[in-house]
């Protein structure tokens, strides 16, 4: 065989083998794309109860990450009555990071709650709210919680019916009393 046609067979066999690997690059790109982190939080909202003014409730809740490559993550609370740790940080692939929360209870017979914006680097999920619920009891409820008497003729006495409950005094054993007025 002359020179040029090993020539020629060495340039064919170039090409096809180009095309080749180009083929395979393409196919294996398409069926395997890039990796990329993946946010997963189990629950999305979390309830820490019931306490008093001025008390901190807190709990914990996970983040996970789902993907093939590190998650970042940032936290950032809607209220400045909560407390979080940690508020930012990375997660490895199939790794979770326990985020502990905690909500200072202000006004009495109120529920209070607090969205935490979960921002990642999650190409599919930038931006996910996680929810924290508390309530802070009153020391004494009544029931009914308002009364209206109407037009009271004079000399008569229009009655209700009231019941109290809680309201201890200091030293006092908590005790259920019914108040009529």
């Amino acid at each position: 065989m002359s020179v040029k046609g090993l020539k020629a067979i060495s340039l064919g066999l170039i090409i096809l083998g180009s095309a080749g690997l180009t083929w395979f690059a393409l196919r294996f790109t398409a069926a395997h794309p890039q990796a990329h982190p993946k946010i997963g939080i189990p629950v999305l909202r979390l309830n820490l109860g019931r306490g008093r003014a001025g008390q901190l409730l807190d709990g914990s809740f996970q983040l996970r990450n789902n993907g093939a490559a590190p998650l970042n993550y940032e936290l950032t609370a809607s209220c400045g009555c909560s407390d979080l740790n940690p508020r930012s940080g990375s997660i490895p692939p199939a790794g979770f990071q326990d985020v502990h929360v905690g909500i200072r209870l202000a006004d009495e017979g109120t529920e209070k709650t607090v969205n935490i914006s979960v921002k990642t680097d999650d190409p599919d999920h930038p931006l996910v709210t996680y929810q924290v619920l508390a309530f802070c009891t009153a020391p004494l409820s009544l029931t009914p919680s308002s009364a209206n008497f109407g037009s009271v003729e004079r000399g008569r006495s229009p009655e209700i019916k009231i019941r109290a409950q809680g309201g201890r005094l200091r030293g006092q054993k908590r005790q259920r009393r019914q108040v009529f007025l």
